[in-house]
């Protein structure tokens, strides 16, 4: 089952007050809302996977984060053989496709 996209709109209020900022202030808020983001997910991870390495949570927070999600780690090696393994059917239907 795959989950739509939801697009939540701004309110008014805070697109007056994006538009007032400069763009290096709106990259900056945009910068800390991408660390933010990543915290929660590496949160996540720990949790589901407390006994993994911190190498393995790092390059599985970069696999969620970067969007088009696989198994392979980055450089396209495998981070751990137990990933596919590791993968349940809830994580397919939070919107996490997995090959």
């Amino acid at each position: 089952m795959t989950r739509q996209p939801v697009v939540e709109l701004m309110d008014p209020m805070m697109v007056e007050i994006m538009r007032n900022k400069t763009p290096a202030q709106r990259l900056a808020i945009a910068f800390r809302m991408w660390d933010s983001a990543r915290l929660i997910v590496k949160g996540g991870v720990k949790y589901q996977h407390p006994d993994w390495s911190d190498k393995e949570v790092e390059q599985e927070v970069a696999i969620r984060m970067r969007g088009s999600v696989s198994a392979n780690g980055l450089c396209g090696q495998r981070v751990c053989s137990s990933h596919d393994t590791k993968r349940t059917n809830d994580q397919v239907s939070m919107g996490y496709r997995w090959p």
